[in-house]
């Protein structure tokens, strides 16, 4: 017997289009590969949250596993790699001028031996806290920009407690200098963004590092 029924779909297929299951009497899945591709479809878009957090979580605890065969598939796949890049370019020009950010940040704080770990999830969870708006005047913005409360030139690494949005403006002009005397002395100053502010790098840091207003 090299066949079986799908109970979801009803349909008698062969077992190459079963997914293996060796808690099962025939050692595979009652339903089908395409069955099982639908329900999982259906699941993500039912829990595009919950599974968010999922993938971002393993992400996080399994860097090295996922640098390393991300490694081993781009070399045995350059010429498919570079179209696939080259065409998602093409498709996704706002995603790919971010990871074009990221990657100079990282390169940045590398070259100064400093922490570069800071990821598009991350970032994508600060714009979401700060209601995608600047987190020191408040003004929302489409092109906001990554901004280190400690500046690289002070030590400040790329990592999540250390970045926050900032507009052009606010960015600009607060560059090198102290969070908290540029934030009382710029003009945008109020208690209740310095103490959003403060408990979001806190819920990160955890360690009192980041000690700012509030």
């Amino acid at each position: 017997m090299s066949e079986k029924r799908c109970t979801k779909c009803g349909e008698t297929k062969g077992f190459d289009k079963f997914y293996k299951k060796k808690a099962t009497t025939d050692g595979y899945r009652s339903e089908c590969k395409e069955c099982t591709s639908q329900v999982n479809k259906r699941y993500r878009e039912d829990n595009t949250a919950k599974v968010r957090q999922i993938q971002a979580e393993y992400r996080k605890n399994n860097r090295d596993l996922i640098k390393q065969n991300g490694a081993v598939y781009r070399a045995a796949n350059r010429s498919a790699v570079r179209e696939r890049v080259r065409r998602w370019k093409i498709e996704n020009p706002e995603k790919a001028r971010e990871n074009k950010v990221l990657q100079e940040q990282r390169r940045r704080s590398r070259m100064r031996g400093l922490p570069a770990a800071f990821t598009r999830d991350e970032w994508e969870t600060c714009l979401s806290y700060f209601g995608h708006s600047c987190a020191y005047c408040g003004e929302p913005e489409a092109d906001l920009q990554q901004d280190h409360v400690i500046p690289v030139s002070a030590g400040g690494g790329y990592v999540a407690e250390n970045i926050i949005p900032a507009c052009k403006s606010c960015n600009s002009s607060k560059r090198h200098s102290d969070y908290i005397e540029w934030f009382m002395a710029c003009g945008q100053y109020s208690d209740e963004r310095a103490l959003r502010i403060s408990r979001y790098l806190s819920s990160l840091a955890g360690r009192g590092r980041y000690r700012l207003l509030g």
